[in-house]
């Protein structure tokens, strides 16, 4: 009874201190990420990853320090992976065409710094960056394969133990944020950032690397609290 009695004083009290030097909004982002692999010492099909467009929505938060600085934590649903295309002929099998998609589904939480300042009354722009955390929730390869004419699809869910693939992704994000202002206590706001993935996918062999890269493009609506 003692420690709750000093604990929940001195939360109330650190949150009206945070209140009182920073400002809170909290909204809403979507849009989409087209991305593929970054390849080492890779070598076969695999070797020319194409991008692949998925999509990304999630929560978005800003916590203003001042004029210039600002700290924008997120939680987004994003897909991330690649694809590939083949096309040969072939004297005993003729014409074959091979579509090839890997698909991962990411749970991420980036924590970015926002640097920027006000273009008038109506308009901010803010560079970004800062880490990500993502989490794989699930994945599949899609293979789409045609022979003279003929189309099989294959569709396999990931297993990430059994296909030696690392379900925690760490990132950089690098972009830039377009802010306008819509009343009050709300604004309307437009980014793109590139993000550069740092966790090797792929668990079975440290020499060949594949990891996440690609670009986002969203649109969302804060609220400030």
């Amino acid at each position: 009874m003692k420690l709750r009695k000093i604990i929940l004083p001195t939360l109330l009290l650190t949150l009206c201190a945070f209140q009182a030097f920073a400002q809170f909004s909290i909204g809403l982002r979507g849009g989409i990420h087209l991305g593929d692999f970054a390849l080492k010492n890779v070598e076969g099909f695999a070797t020319n990853p194409e991008s692949r467009l998925g999509g990304l929505f999630g929560v978005v938060s800003e916590i203003r320090l001042n004029d210039n600085f600002a700290i924008q934590p997120e939680l987004n649903f994003i897909q991330k992976g690649s694809r590939q295309e083949l096309s040969l002929s072939d004297s005993l099998f003729g014409d074959i065409d091979v579509k090839a998609e890997v698909i991962l589904n990411y749970l991420e939480l980036p924590v970015l710094l926002k640097v920027g300042g006000d273009l008038g009354s109506m308009v901010r722009v803010d560079a970004l960056a800062g880490p990500g955390f993502g989490y794989a929730l699930n994945g599949k390869f899609k293979n789409v394969s045609t022979v003279n004419g003929e189309t099989e699809s294959e569709n396999e869910a990931i297993d990430f133990d059994k296909d030696e693939l690392s379900r925690t992704d760490l990132s950089i994000h690098v972009g830039g944020m377009l802010t306008l202002k819509a009343g009050e206590a709300a604004k309307i706001f437009v980014d793109g950032r590139y993000i550069i993935g740092l966790t090797n996918l792929n668990t079975s062999n440290e020499t060949n690397e594949a990891r996440n890269r690609g670009g986002s493009f969203s649109a969302g609506v804060l609220f400030t609290l």
